[in-house]
């Protein structure tokens, strides 16, 4: 099955999983704010792992045979679907345009497999460069990364009505406190093998009027970035929050 068939066929049979997918989406945006850089990596991770999962469930992708089948090997799902196409997804409001590809030193790139795009306020919508030329047209080579404008996926929507699902893919609330970094550090420092820091996770997970410290940071930290808030009033903020649970800032 190529690219093009095991989109038909998963456009075919999406409203199988629709409310999952929605509800998983939903979650997952609800928790990473993925206005902080950090997170839309994370939340791009996990969006591709699901399409791979909804793909896998739908009997549209067959993991590859090997030791791992019986374990359900992800990562060998994964790649599975990125031999037929990538994924890209955008949940902002004000985005103007998607990254397709990171320069990273590379001057020259041409978009040349199938990719399918995740889009807030738009649904998921399929586009094959080699058979919508004039989507692929549209490539705006900016200074760091080859992007294509979200207006343009529209259009192509509009234009291709057998390339898009519409489904209520929700934008980025913007509530989400919840920090990529922050979860796996602890998990892996919150165990008796490192006391030191064990002691300190678990007295940053006093409440400080009602909200768990960690929160509490992460919201002020939005705030700046945001430019809700000064950097002198940040440093004083994140300073009391640390002094309320007996903590120190490094020096």
């Amino acid at each position: 099955m190529d690219a093009r068939q095991a989109w038909d066929e998963f456009r075919r049979r999406f409203r199988e999983i629709e409310p999952e997918f929605l509800r998983g989406i939903t979650e997952l945006v609800g928790r990473f704010n993925v206005s902080e850089r950090s997170n839309r990596f994370v939340v791009g991770d996990v969006v591709e792992y699901l399409l791979a999962g909804s793909f896998y469930a739908m009997g549209i992708l067959i993991l590859p045979r090997g030791g791992n089948q019986n374990d359900f090997d992800l990562d060998s799902l994964v790649q599975a679907m990125r031999g037929k196409f990538s994924v890209k997804s955008s949940f902002s409001k004000s985005r103007p345009a998607i990254g397709m590809k990171n320069k990273q030193g590379d001057a020259d790139w041409e978009w040349a497999d199938p990719v399918i795009f995740v889009l807030a306020g738009v649904g998921i919508v399929y586009a094959d460069p080699k058979v919508h030329t004039d989507l692929a047209a549209k490539i705006v080579d900016a200074k760091d990364a080859f992007k294509l404008s979200i207006k343009a996926i529209r259009d192509h929507a509009k234009s291709n009505p057998d390339c898009v699902i519409e489904t209520a893919v929700p934008f980025n609330p913007r509530t989400g406190r919840e920090s990529a970094g922050r979860t796996v550090f602890s998990e892996i420092f919150d165990h008796a093998a490192y006391p030191t820091i064990r002691n300190f996770l678990q007295r940053t997970r006093a409440n400080v009027e009602g909200t768990p410290i960690f929160e509490a940071l992460a919201e002020a930290r939005a705030l700046k970035e945001r430019g809700d808030l000064k950097e002198d009033a940040y440093e004083a903020l994140v300073d009391a929050l640390i002094a309320r649970v007996g903590g120190e800032r490094p020096a």
